[in-house]
């Protein structure tokens, strides 16, 4: 038989050959706006065609586009492959999807692989599943629509006296939100893009900017969303201090939120090093805890104590082990919360774990693939990513090169910036200056480079500061 399905606009119609056994009552026993046929077309495409995942991607919203909660499974294992640069077909997609536990529910409780290998046979022509996708994703909008319009009716009905105003309100928010989803990948020629970015720039100040908390590297480095940048420094070389002086920053004084991804510190180091830093309390005796701390450190404790209690904005992963994949999902999650953090620190790249099946006996190979990867991250969330890095034993005893990171040349490469910290130290490894650090701006993408910034690193207050403001 041939069944005829409905493209992205209303009057085309796709046809493709299908036997009776791929028909689902699923279609009919719901007056939810969805196609079946759509969807497995659409996957089916993609696991005939690499190069159609990433339009296949450009095209939908995300898995929930999809109606059946399989059908959003086999989705995100198809991307999380394809984000891993794995070859994508019914075997391997069968292999990950088994690997977690999901294969089995693919088909209520049938042959899940052989469910793969069906959505294969539904579509003729592997180019096609971007129309699919288009019909899938409108569809998918209706569905939104007819929720937002029941959430609104028992909103309207339930809702408080005197408050229609806050429903209207509401109600605007729920549809403009749909409605810019609908518009977030159709602007991408220059004449779109032209007008939002001549106003940008005639408004004097891009908001999109992730400002540092030092003004002179502030006008050195210009750091946007989609950015890949790395921090590099030997061991004990204040890193770690740099990047959550950072991260505070962009949380506290900026309001944004921040994902700090430690494989080094617990949590409460962490938040040691915070408090030293707001109060200006001496890290060891925040360390040791309050039988250490004096009257006047208490003082100092109650008045940054609103500021640390309102911090939900920034987020402490001290997990201790931490893949990309285990990064992605916990953006995801931040949000699905709506908190899509503005910044993503990773402290530090070679302490980093492989996903699973991207491991080689070659530990420079996996630091290479963990470095794209981040950059990837970057781009697909459009937030600013900053791995820090650890020198290899080269750069002891001068300044470091943007080639020095351990155990891969390929961070160098995958870095819009790149920041190199270094203190000068004497034949018997002592600081020739102490308490200052070099801060070298080694690669800028966005502006000059080779420039030498001289800040003081107070490690006893956990902060690096300019050093004007000594």
């Amino acid at each position: 038989m041939s069944v005829a399905v409905q493209g992205p606009d209303d009057d085309d119609e796709i046809p493709w050959p299908l036997d009776d056994t791929t028909t689902s009552v699923e279609s009919k026993a719901t007056d939810m706006p969805q196609d079946l046929l759509c969807e497995q077309a659409t996957l089916g495409g993609m696991l005939l065609s690499k190069d159609v995942i990433g339009q296949v991607e450009q095209a939908l919203r995300g898995p929930a586009d999809f109606y059946r909660p399989a059908h959003q499974t086999i989705y995100r294992a198809i991307l999380d492959m394809y984000g891993r640069n794995e070859n994508v077909d019914p075997l391997t997609l069968a292999d990950e999807l088994d690997s977690h536990g999901e294969l089995v529910g693919i088909d209520r409780g049938r042959n899940g692989q052989a469910y793969l290998h069906t959505l294969v046979h539904v579509v003729p022509v592997a180019a096609n599943a971007v129309d699919y996708a288009r019909s899938v994703r409108r569809l998918a909008e209706r569905r939104d629509l007819i929720g937002i319009g029941q959430r609104i009716e028992h909103m309207a009905r339930v809702g408080a006296s005197g408050s229609t105003q806050v429903l209207l309100n509401t109600a605007m928010a729920e549809l403009q939100s749909l409605a810019v989803g609908r518009q977030q990948n159709e602007k991408l020629s220059v004449a779109d893009r032209w007008p939002d970015y001549l106003e940008t720039k005639e408004s004097g100040e891009d908001q999109d900017i992730l400002s540092s908390p030092w003004e002179d590297l502030n006008e050195i480095l210009t750091v946007k969303p989609g950015m890949f940048g790395t921090v590099g420094a030997a061991t004990s070389g204040g890193k770690s201090l740099f990047a959550q002086n950072w991260a505070t920053h962009v949380a506290l004084r900026c309001n944004k939120p921040v994902l700090f991804g430690s494989l080094e510190m617990s949590g409460t180091e962490m938040l040691d090093r915070m408090l030293a830093a707001e109060a200006r309390i001496p890290l060891n005796r925040v360390a040791k805890g309050g039988s250490a701390w004096t009257d006047e450190d208490w003082d100092k404790v109650a008045k940054v104590n609103d500021t640390m209690s309102r911090a939900d904005n920034l987020i402490l992963d001290d997990s201790g082990s931490l893949t990309v994949s285990q990064l992605r999902a916990r953006i995801r999650t931040m949000a699905a919360r709506d908190q899509l953090p503005a910044l993503v620190v990773v402290d530090y790249i070679q302490l980093m774990t492989p996903d699973p099946g991207s491991e080689s006996p070659v530990r420079a190979q996996e630091i290479a693939r963990i470095s794209r990867d981040l950059k990837m991250l970057a781009q697909e969330f459009k937030i600013v990513v900053i791995a820090l890095g650890q020198f290899n034993r080269a750069a002891n005893g001068r300044r470091p090169l943007p080639t020095d990171f351990k155990e891969s040349s390929a961070i160098e490469q995958d870095s819009n910036f790149i920041i190199l910290l270094h203190t000068e130290v004497d034949a018997e490894n002592k600081p020739v200056k102490p308490g200052e650090l070099e801060v070298h701006v080694a690669k800028n993408r966005q502006g000059p480079k080779g420039r030498q910034l001289d800040m003081a690193m107070q490690g006893h207050y956990a902060r690096i500061i300019p050093m004007g403001a000594l």
